[in-house]
């Protein structure tokens, strides 16, 4: 789980960096038998989705349209939830 004081770095960082309304790239790494559940906790649907080479762990991309900082940060957060989830 992200503590607050990195989760305001994020906010800060993603308002000095992009133009609001944009679409924002997430990655993330997550053990296989997990990766169906990120996908259910984000509600969203993975633009890539690429197996390791041991077939333990997957890594995700997910692209979509973020309406403000706040935004993305939720999604961080709903996706420390899941078990393994590593994000990039």
């Amino acid at each position: 789980m992200l503590t607050d004081q990195a989760l305001e770095s994020l906010r800060k960082k993603l308002e000095e960096c992009h133009e609001w309304p944009c679409r924002y790239m997430f990655k993330f790494i997550v053990p296989q038998e997990q990766s169906h559940q990120l996908c259910a906790v984000l509600d969203m649907m993975p633009a890539c989705e690429r197996a390791s080479s041991s077939g333990k762990y997957v890594s995700i991309t997910i692209e979509e349209k973020m309406s403000s900082p706040d935004e993305v940060v939720m999604i961080y957060q709903k996706a420390s939830t899941v078990p393994g989830v590593l994000a990039l």
